[in-house]
């Protein structure tokens, strides 16, 4: 499936870049390095990396990101590591995009093993000028996921999001989104996923990146705490 996953990203993008040729170049992309700290059950400290590729024309986009930490327990020697690789299609109008993707997600502190989301769905820009970004997304899911226990769950899942970035001045901007992930066939089973960025440029290429995390899953595995938060301080490049 990973191995799929790659061929379809380079398939897609080499497509793209052969078709589509603009003065401004259409690829973009993020290289993060950051510390991070996570309160659940216990305290973590985490070495955290996050990049990212789009390549981006007047009606579509894919962008491919990976966000991995590598973790290490207060008062324990093991590393572990947890993380997710995304793959994104969108065709783009001035006002609706329809988006097509895929996800891989791993993390043993939240008892998965790993975890496949196939999404299809739409997205509305409520507002989209230079200074702000806010739009909204509903996604119908697909999610196959495998517990630490090797136990295999399917589940049907809703995806409502709000997503925005606002550029306070040249320097600062604010990025964040809230998204809501019900169980269709049971209600009580849902998360809520919510991330609030603070990005200050340092020169054209280097940002300082402040992020905060937190989730909220209603129904975890046994032993795993509802709620689970992170701050990450890092510095990121752009291309």
């Amino acid at each position: 499936m990973k191995k799929t996953l790659l061929f379809i990203f380079i398939i897609s993008y080499t497509t793209i870049f052969c078709q589509d040729t603009e003065k401004k170049s259409p690829v973009s992309g993020k290289f993060d390095l950051g510390l991070n700290y996570t309160k659940n059950k216990e305290e973590i400290f985490q070495f955290n990396n996050v990049s990212q590729i789009k390549y981006e024309t007047k009606n579509k986009i894919v962008l491919f990101s990976s966000n991995v930490s590598f973790i290490n327990k207060t008062g324990e020697e093991e590393l572990i590591n947890k993380g997710t690789q995304d793959l994104k299609y969108s065709f783009k109008t001035k006002k609706i995009n329809s988006n097509i993707s895929v996800q891989h997600l791993y993390d043993i502190s939240r008892s998965v093993k790993r975890r496949w989301t196939t999404g299809i769905g739409f997205s509305v820009n409520i507002i989209k000028n230079e200074s702000k970004d806010i739009n909204f997304g509903l996604t119908g899911l697909r999610e196959k996921e495998t517990t630490i226990l090797l136990e295999e769950k399917l589940k049907n899942r809703m995806e409502s999001s709000v997503i925005f970035s606002l550029q306070l001045n040249k320097n600062i901007q604010l990025q964040g989104f809230t998204k809501y992930l019900p169980n269709i066939e049971d209600f009580n089973d849902y998360r809520i996923d919510n991330t609030f960025s603070i990005r200050i440029n340092l020169n054209p290429k280097f940002l300082l990146s402040i992020n905060n995390t937190l989730n909220y899953d209603n129904l975890p595995e046994d032993g795993v705490n509802k709620t689970d938060y992170q701050l990450i301080n890092s510095v990121s490049y752009t291309i």
